[in-house]
């Protein structure tokens, strides 16, 4: 679909913006993870995606401010309506900024540099002005994240779960999973081990009513599996790491790729490699 984008000529590129940075939206937040190199590879066309974007506002702008001398000038010319122009430019504008503030936040945790999590996440707040579902996952994916370094996932559920019920009115296939991953990794980390334990079993159901997702089974099985240890039930555990391990091999084999991304969000949540934890015994007993 990237490739797709980034060959169009430009007035299609001016003509459909909005898609150009969903499709950049999609790859830089991805359901499933990637080796390094894949990811710079996908923050590459990021940025190319960002960069037809921008030439196309400011070819946008040109064109108005010709407009608008033409106007003054008394010559004849279409009329446009410039408020509602404006305030698209202002909706591309937010979302590049959004898009610019995600590719930091990647890199943030890639780096552990845990510090910068703060002044990202209130500017992602500030920018969380959308009204398609899917921009709000990047703002979200960023609480996910500062919460868990503070381990203070509990404060974040009632927001989780408001959001579950958002993605579920709007049909998107790719936020509702990802909301149910960071509910699943959050409700564990609070000690809510049954509702981590629903949240990863309602999840696999949807996967297995959903083409292109298959991967994430891996994610929730690894839920599934801390929950069942918690609880001392240690052969269903082992039979769920199993299936993850198995699963996972199968796809690096096929695909080149890793969990690694994954593994870092879920060390931040369960306490491991995250300086300011006080704890790194993973999950705390049901509660």
């Amino acid at each position: 679909m990237a490739r797709w984008v980034l060959a169009l000529p430009d007035p299609l590129v001016r003509e459909h913006a909005r898609l150009a940075l969903t499709t950049a939206l999609y790859l830089l937040h991805p359901v499933t993870y990637s080796t390094r190199e894949q990811r710079e590879s996908r923050h590459q066309q990021v940025r190319q995606l960002m960069a037809r974007v921008e030439a196309a506002l400011q070819h946008q702008a040109n064109e108005t401010n010709q407009e608008i001398l033409a106007t003054r000038a008394g010559s004849a010319f279409r009329s446009i309506d410039l408020e509602a122009r404006e305030a698209s430019e202002a909706l591309l504008h937010r979302r590049l900024r959004l898009l610019r503030a995600g590719m930091a936040l990647y890199e943030a945790i890639a780096a552990s540099e845990y510090e910068r999590l703060p002044a990202l996440h209130q500017e992602m707040q500030e920018l969380d002005q959308d009204e398609e579902v899917i921009w709000h996952m990047l703002p979200l994916f960023c609480n996910v994240v500062l919460y868990a370094v503070r381990q203070e996932g509990a404060k974040l559920l009632p927001q989780l779960l408001d959001a579950k019920q958002r993605v579920r009115q709007s049909g998107s296939h790719f936020a509702a999973i990802r909301v149910m991953q960071w509910l699943a990794l959050s409700a564990g980390e609070a000690g809510q081990l049954r509702l981590a334990y629903q949240e990863s079993l309602a999840a696999l159901d949807l996967i297995e009513q959903m083409a292109g997702y298959a991967l994430l089974k891996g994610y929730f099985e690894d839920v599934l599996a801390m929950v069942l240890y918690q609880r001392n039930r240690l052969e269903e555990a082992r039979g769920r790491l199993r299936t993850v391990i198995g699963d996972a091999a199968t796809w690096q084999s096929k695909h080149c790729t890793s969990l690694s991304s994954w593994k870092d969000i879920k060390d931040i949540t369960t306490g491991a490699g995250c300086p300011s934890c006080e704890h790194s015994g993973g999950w705390p007993r049901d509660r």
